[in-house]
């Protein structure tokens, strides 16, 4: 695309992003705004229609208790001076749709059973009616019988009073007494149609509505349902399936009050409702605002918004094309210049002008310099591929580049090619096997994705080729997280591998004829410390123990040479067993306290309760702990010396970590002190007992074991050894 588009392009989308986020910001402040005006009308509605059903039900608990108190206090000598009282006060509260005072069996007519006057609104006005028949008995109703029992007015359940008024109602009962015991229930009687009137008046912007719930979720009221006193308002739910509804419905019924957006599956869109208690009943009102025609008005207004900003657009890009148009023919210019530098061909100076004070001039000329140094730079660039080339070819070692599958060959020196026996008409991998013994096997090799890995190749000897040993490092050469090439590095350790054969060879000589005497020499050292040869004074039995603990010192010293053989022949005990790891360590505290009396080696052990048992090889956890506390206190000038040992689960492994307050490791020879033979003693810490193999043999048993060990150590801070098992 050309600039003089795409400037325009760039600059409008900025603009649009600027437009857009701005857009969005103005439409949150509005709507949060709005949505803080409306839950507080909400609430005010909430409040309003909450106070005018408490008003309604207080004046209806008033009219029952006035009852209650006349009888207790006028006498009255008949059903009918009963009646008209009940009729009275009903013509004086008009909230009222009912009324009846019923008395105990027998308790106002003594050769009457049921004694129960009723007086209820119609259209035409009060009617009465008897509630005193064996076919009503009211002595079974709810209003009748929970407020004798209890001894306390209440309001009672809706229910449909068949019968009765032949309406659904919710009653208020004020229970009256005579002579301490219970002799009657005033009533009042409210139309469950009068209060769902109340609340369907309410006038919630265009198509809002409001719904009416018993405490226990059954439904008074519901847009759209009728009054359903069988079922909840969790049947419901579960029957439109909606989890929105179903927490709503929760969160009334446990009496909470509140303003939330959810989706109304009983008006197919989203509504923000705001609900809350009655406080006289408990029952709970919930008043449903469409969400659509809250913002109706900050929509309008968005969208006009936008319209203006689209068309402010237009007019931007309209002027930056003409602005960009004018800027970027010279550059179209530049980039045809750029085209034959590209291809190497040198730049006709009369083709462009650079004559120009601005920026484009500066450019102009740099392209006419770049054109004049180019010839040059490839140039010097081909003699540096040619001495890279030159030094790749005659690298001591190998060097081999193939491709991520180990088939073909990309570029590799001649050292590669004669240690390899190069080229060959094979695939690369099949060559290798065809030669040599690789050490993980060359299939896994094949597979390795790491970025490093290091192995060995190890050539079969026949009649016409003798040993080669190989030390190779393969890297992989990524691109888009994919193994695109390998690159393999090779040396020949050969003569290394004889030399270490000789030594191991001397060592396994030497370390066992050692063995033998060593072992007498303690034997009959034991027997004069124990003094079955003969009584010894005092100096004599210090001398015997100094030389008994030398030569403890001389056979672990000869027997870590056998477990260094022995291991190099991987002559391993694989057997495992349950191991106290506090038996252990007490064994080596006990052992290398001993050793090294004159130090005064002073240990903390610390073991976590879930550390205490370990399935591991005893004679090889003995072995590789004293080995780690020996060089701790064997390298260490520190007065006093102190060694930690803590034992801890770590990942599903038990983690030995031991701690010296010795000298300290430079960083340097971190790796170098667990290579065979290798001792740093004469150049940092003095001469010192050993031959430099015990970190060696540490580190290759719990290599074998499939743990791990790391060190952590600094000049002058000591060192800390992890054994993780």
């Amino acid at each position: 695309m050309k600039i003089r588009y795409k400037l325009p392009l760039v600059i409008l989308s900025a603009v649009i992003v600027i437009i857009a986020w701005l857009s969005y910001l103005s439409y949150s402040a509005n709507k949060k705004v709005l949505l803080k005006k409306i839950d507080a009308f909400a609430n005010e509605m909430l409040d309003a229609t909450s106070y005018e059903l408490d008003l309604k039900f207080q004046t209806v608990e008033g009219l029952a208790e006035g009852l209650a108190i006349t009888l207790q206090s006028v006498k009255h000598e008949t059903k009918e001076d009963i009646a008209n009282l009940i009729k009275n006060y009903l013509k004086v509260t008009p909230e009222a749709f009912g009324s009846t005072v019923a008395f105990e069996p027998h308790s106002f007519i003594r050769d009457k059973k049921l004694v129960a006057p009723y007086y209820y609104r119609t259209p035409d006005g009060l009617q009465y009616k008897d509630l005193d028949s064996e076919s009503y008995y009211y002595l079974k109703w709810d209003w009748y019988k929970n407020p004798i029992k209890s001894g306390k007015p209440m309001w009672g359940d809706p229910y449909y009073d068949e019968g009765g008024g032949d309406t659904a109602m919710v009653t208020y009962s004020y229970p009256f007494f005579k002579d301490g015991k219970p002799w009657g229930i005033a009533t009042v009687d409210i139309s469950l149609t009068e209060l769902t009137n109340i609340v369907n008046g309410l006038e919630v912007e265009k198509t809002g509505d409001a719904f009416l719930l018993t405490a226990d979720g059954r439904i008074l009221l519901m847009p759209n349902k009728k009054p359903d006193l069988e079922h909840t308002i969790f049947d419901l739910a579960k029957k439109l399936q909606s989890d929105d509804f179903l927490k709503l419905s929760e969160k009334m019924v446990s009496g909470e009050r509140g303003f939330t957006r959810l989706f109304s599956p009983l008006k197919n869109e989203m509504v923000w409702v705001a609900y809350g208690p009655i406080s006289s009943t408990g029952w709970l009102l919930g008043i449903t605002f469409p969400e659509k025609e809250l913002f109706a008005d900050i929509n309008t207004l968005t969208k006009q918004v936008v319209l203006v900003a689209i068309s402010g657009l237009f007019v931007v890009f309209i002027i930056i094309l003409v602005i960009s148009s004018a800027i970027s023919k010279p550059i179209t210019v530049l980039a045809e210049a750029t085209k034959k530098i590209g291809v190497g061909e040198c730049l006709d100076h009369s083709m462009i002008s650079h004559t120009a004070q601005d920026e484009i001039g500066v450019l102009t000329k740099s392209f006419c310099d770049m054109s004049d140094n180019l010839i040059v730079t490839l140039n010097e660039l081909n003699k540096e591929k040619a001495l890279l080339q030159t030094a790749f070819s005659s690298m001591k070692d190998g060097l081999l580049i193939m491709d991520g599958k180990w088939g073909r060959v990309i570029q590799s020196n001649d050292a590669a090619n004669r240690l390899f026996m190069l080229p060959s008409s094979a695939p690369l991998h099949e060559h290798i096997q065809a030669y040599f013994d690789s050490e993980p096997a060359l299939s896994q090799l094949m597979k390795s994705e790491k970025a490093e890995l290091r192995f060995k190749l190890s050539r079969r000897e026949t009649d016409d080729l003798g040993p080669l040993h190989l030390n190779c490092l393969l890297t992989c050469i990524m691109e888009n997280g994919k193994v695109k090439e390998k690159m393999l590095y090779v040396r020949d350790i050969t003569d290394q591998e004889s030399e270490e054969r000789s030594k191991r060879n001397f060592l396994s000589l030497i370390s066992h004829k050692l063995f033998t005497p060593l072992t007498a020499i303690g034997g009959k050292l034991m027997l004069l410390k124990d003094g079955l040869l003969g009584e010894l004074d005092e100096k004599q039995k210090k001398q015997i123990d100094d030389m008994a603990i030398q030569s403890s010192k001389l056979q672990a010293l000869v027997q870590s040479l056998v477990n260094f053989v022995t291991l190099e022949h991987s002559e391993f005990d694989k057997s495992k067993e349950d191991i106290n790891i506090k038996e252990i360590i007490e064994e080596v505290v006990k052992t290398y306290s001993e050793w090294y009396a004159d130090k005064k080696p002073k240990f903390k052990v610390e073991i976590s309760p879930d550390a205490e048992e370990l399935s591991f090889n005893k004679k090889y956890l003995l072995s590789l702990l004293g080995q780690i506390v020996d060089n701790g206190i064997k390298f260490n000038m520190s007065e006093p010396v102190t060694i930690d040992i803590a034992v801890m689960k770590s990942s599903g492994r038990t983690a030995i970590a031991i701690k010296d307050n010795g000298i300290g490791i430079p960083p340097e020879y971190h790796d170098k002190i667990f290579t065979k033979f290798y001792q740093i003693d004469k150049y940092f810490t003095g001469n010192v007992e050993g031959v430099g193999l015990g970190l060696t043999y540490v580190r290759d048993i719990i290599e074998y074991f499939d743990g791990a060990i790391k060190l952590t150590s600094a000049p002058g801070k000591g060192t800390i050894v992890t054994v993780e098992l």
